[in-house]
């Protein structure tokens, strides 16, 4: 069998994008992610959402953008070269999501995971996550995408 620098049986686990916001490191199922790419123009929408940081064009269609830190109350920083868009498709729409930098990708298996972390005390509340992985040493917030995706109006 086939395993990743984490010693994880790579046919066994979910496919994860492992990404990195302020000290955190996330995760977002693969399956929901379209593609991960550099920030692009972002057009500022009047009277939108505050969590919305504008629209882009994705080959001719118009896709809101999130900045996750913004979404999880987390100090603003500027772009840098290593900021990403992560395109993903969730509650029936496709959004980008902003993030400082996206790491790679991991396949984790399921009893790595802890579903039901109850010492959560930083800026993710547990609607918005599916658990916690523990992966040498490292504790990755994997994300529910369609709870992060909802915006309060």
């Amino acid at each position: 069998m086939e395993t990743d620098y984490l010693g994880i049986g790579v046919e066994e686990g979910t496919k994860v994008i492992i990404f990195h916001l302020a000290d955190e490191v996330y995760g977002i199922e693969a399956l929901y992610v379209q593609e991960i790419s550099r920030v692009s123009e972002i057009t500022r929408v009047p009277r939108a959402p505050t969590l919305i940081e504008g629209v882009i064009n994705l080959r001719g269609s118009i896709i809101p953008v999130l900045d996750l830190r913004r979404r999880f109350d987390l100090p603003r920083s500027g772009y840098t070269r290593d900021t990403r868009m992560i395109i993903v498709e969730g509650l029936g729409e496709v959004v980008g999501l902003i993030v400082d930098r996206v790491a790679e990708v991991l396949s984790i298996s399921p009893d790595l995971i802890d579903r039901s972390p109850t010492f959560l005390t930083g800026p993710v509340d547990s609607e918005s996550l599916i658990g916690v992985a523990k992966l040498k040493g490292k504790l990755v917030v994997l994300l529910n995408i369609d709870k992060v995706l909802e915006i309060p109006r």
